[in-house]
């Protein structure tokens, strides 16, 4: 679990602020994947905005913080490790990107 708490700090650290519309504590990751070039996406149990296409959230695989979002959702998925995520969904339907995402400990 130390490995689970230190990933979430160096998140934390190097992330940038943001303001994001929708904070959502637990979350189960239930799909990552990557598509196109760059382009990474992931889905939860949970669901997100019904406004996201597809029910994913989409993030930019090539940069350090869409790197990091890989790292943590990908160690919430093996681990069975809930995540919070933040996220901006659109006034219609369309593509929405995360913003946030943290390992969450659930005691």
């Amino acid at each position: 679990m130390n490995k689970l708490m230190l990933a979430a700090l160096l998140y934390i650290c190097i992330t940038p602020a943001s303001a994001w519309e929708i904070d959502i504590p637990l979350n189960t990751v239930t799909t990552i994947g990557v598509h196109d070039k760059n382009v990474g996406f992931v889905s939860f149990k949970e669901g997100v905005h019904q406004n996201c296409a597809y029910q994913h959230l989409y993030f930019d695989i090539s940069t350090s913080t869409g790197k990091s979002y890989l790292s943590i959702l990908s160690t919430a998925k093996v681990s069975k490790t809930k995540v919070r995520i933040g996220y901006t969904a659109p006034a219609s339907q369309g593509q929405c990107y995360l913003e946030l995402a943290a390992l969450v400990e659930v005691e």
